[in-house]
């Protein structure tokens, strides 16, 4: 099963819940089970209206951190083998400290940082990707990096 851990509300925009959602709906077609993490019950609607399954933390958004110990448990009682993560709020710790739990794909907006996960997706130019290829040289992550990887709804 693939995990999202993502959120929506008045300050995040729903850009990282849709793109998330059209990643998993592609997951589902390829047979995969998907199951989304939120902080909160906001923008749920979304997932009901597409069939997508999601629990509720009940954590903080802008906190990450602080839901670690009870993510790393509903990973575990939900049986994700992978976790997909979409927020801003992600620190490094944070994301190396889950991906000691489950591979993790970090999806990178903002190329600043080296992060330690198992896969990172930066979707843009041709340009763009070789630097970013370049930054992940000599890691273990591995780098979806190109417009070959926009995640498109159908």
């Amino acid at each position: 099963m693939i995990g999202f851990r993502v959120d929506a509300n008045e300050k995040i925009a729903t850009g990282h819940l849709m793109r998330c959602i059209a990643i998993a709906e592609a997951c589902k077609k390829q047979g995969e089970e998907v199951l989304f993490f939120l902080a909160e019950d906001k923008e749920t609607q979304r997932l009901k209206d597409r069939n997508l399954p999601y629990k509720v933390l009940h954590s903080r958004w802008d906190d990450l951190e602080s839901e670690e110990s009870l993510l790393g448990e509903a990973l575990e009682q939900n049986g994700i083998e992978y976790l997909v993560v979409d927020s801003y709020q992600a620190t490094t710790s944070y994301l190396q400290k889950l991906n000691q739990k489950v591979p993790v794909l970090y999806i990178d907006d903002f190329e600043d940082k080296i992060y330690p996960v198992s896969a990172v997706l930066r979707y843009g130019s041709w340009t763009e990707r070789q630097v970013y290829e370049e930054r992940y040289r000599g890691t273990n992550t591995a780098v979806l990096a190109g417009m070959q990887y926009v995640p498109l709804r159908d």
